[in-house]
């Protein structure tokens, strides 16, 4: 029973966490592909995408929208090299998409390096494949999906990298790239500044 558990352990769970992984991309990319209607928020932010120029995303939005300025910037790129190719719908969902699914792909990575527990990154695998809201924001027109991407890449940045044995030029690099992350995603401000504190202390 021992080397059953230790078996499962080993090779089951990993196999579960790599299937929860692709049923949740599936999900993500059959909601885009439904190229479903969108609500009025989504239409607020999809008019300033498809109107302003890029120097107008970092001014405030129009239709009483808030979204960070490269996110949009990000949207906008998107739109004009597809517009004339994709639906009007589906355009402004392809990058909170591939955000969603490249979160559910490295967060599992993420924990299993922390907690080193492979039913704990069975557990936040799941959470993070399925959880209604994370799955829906996959597929709509607002910067949610990408919030939590960068997140989790500053996460990783301060949990992986010794900023202590950084050369000059490369912490002056990655403080710029760092301080850079909350126009790309506002949430990454705390992560930051806790993670500065971390590594001040």
């Amino acid at each position: 029973m021992g080397k059953f558990c230790d078996v499962m352990y080993k090779c089951g769970i990993p196999a579960v966490i790599f299937l929860m992984i692709v049923c949740g991309i599936i999900i993500r990319i059959k909601l885009v592909l439904i190229n479903q209607s969108m609500w009025s928020d989504e239409c607020s932010l999809y008019l300033n995408i498809s109107q302003a120029d890029y120097w107008k995303f970092f001014k405030p939005l129009d239709w009483l929208q808030v979204a960070p300025p490269v996110f949009m910037v990000i949207e906008k790129l998107i739109f004009d090299l597809f517009k004339n190719v994709l639906p009007m719908e589906m355009i402004p969902r392809l990058f909170p998409c591939f955000c969603s699914i490249a979160t559910l792909i490295l967060f599992p990575l993420f924990v299993e390096k922390v907690y080193k527990n492979r039913v704990v990154t069975a557990i936040i695998t799941f959470m993070t494949a399925f959880t209604p809201y994370v799955v829906n924001y996959a597929n709509e027109v607002k910067q949610y999906s990408c919030e939590l991407f960068v997140a989790v890449l500053v996460l990783m940045f301060f949990y992986f990298f010794d900023v202590k044995k950084f050369s000059k030029k490369t912490l002056i690099i990655c403080t710029f790239l760092i301080s850079m992350a909350p126009l790309l995603a506002f949430s990454s401000s705390f992560i930051i500044a806790a993670g500065s504190v971390i590594v001040l202390y």
